[in-house]
């Protein structure tokens, strides 16, 4: 998707939760690495398979610029 390592994330569902992208497709929370939808499932009281709808970056969700790069 073209996304820094070293770049933020914003959770949609709270603008306060933020992670940042590390290297290998995973993100970084709370010193933490994981990939971003076992963050995304440990912050929704349900599982997401799609973490893609619950993340911004630079104001544009991911799975908008997901779509964007196909």
């Amino acid at each position: 998707m073209g996304i820094p390592v070293g770049a933020k994330l914003k959770f949609t569902k709270d603008n306060n939760i933020e992670v940042e992208v590390s290297e290998n497709n995973k993100i970084k929370y709370n010193g933490e690495i994981m990939s971003l939808t076992a963050i995304t499932q440990q912050l929704l009281p349900y599982k997401a398979t799609r973490p893609t709808f619950y993340w911004i970056y630079e104001g544009d969700k991911l799975s908008d610029i997901w779509e964007n790069t196909l």
